[in-house]
């Protein structure tokens, strides 16, 4: 909605700048807190991957191993 209101004429008095709009959304409406959870789960699902790819007898390291393939041979092939 700031940003609607940022582009009308009167939008810097309405609402301010850039910053300031950003400033009020990490700080104010703790906008943040909404992606706090993400970033704690994706180092978590980093961790999770890495001890998969470890594992040799692993069926997903093995998946992984094939999707790796599959994907250069596309990419040097050209095909899609």
């Amino acid at each position: 909605m700031d940003l609607e209101k940022m582009v009308l004429d009167d939008g810097p008095e309405t609402v301010g700048g850039v910053g300031d709009v950003a400033l009020r959304h990490f700080k104010d409406l703790r906008g943040f807190e909404h992606y706090r959870q993400y970033y704690v789960k994706r180092e978590e699902a980093q961790s999770i991957f890495e001890r998969e790819l470890m594992k040799k007898s692993s069926g997903f390291s093995a998946y992984i191993d094939v999707s790796i393939n599959i994907t250069l041979w596309t990419m040097l092939t050209g095909l899609r």
